[in-house]
């Protein structure tokens, strides 16, 4: 599992061939010095967000979608379907990993001293 500081860190790909590259095409870079200089230059590299290209076990402990509710991140279910972008399982449905942000434990620790219907009224807001 990697650290919040470790998932912040900016991620790009390379995605095509450029005259003077020497990076092979697909492989990710974190150097956080050239990230505005990638940035630059989408059409020769891909800002990641903090899930793509990454396996469910470095996922953050917890996560959360709009303040509505909190999960654990080993709550969610992949569920693989040709047609659809490696969706989640959660027991309030489907949802894509973009969905989610990180949350904090201390967020976690708050949800969790709210009653059943302050959970709903938020989830249903």
């Amino acid at each position: 599992m990697l650290s919040t500081i470790e998932l912040m860190i900016p991620r790009f790909k390379v995605i095509s061939d450029f005259p003077g590259n020497f990076i092979p095409v697909g492989s990710i870079i974190t150097d956080e010095s050239m990230a505005d200089y990638y940035r630059k230059y989408p059409s020769n590299f891909e800002e990641l967000s903090w899930y793509d290209d990454r396996d469910k076990e470095d996922y953050p402990p917890y996560l959360k979608m709009d303040a509505r509710f909190l999960i654990k991140s080993s709550e969610l279910t992949k569920t693989y379907q040709p047609w659809e972008d490696a969706p989640f399982e959660y027991q309030y449905g489907s949802y894509h990993i973009s969905c989610f942000q990180f949350a904090t434990e201390e967020e976690w620790n708050h949800y969790n001293t709210l009653t059943k219907k302050e959970k709903d009224e938020l989830r249903y807001a």
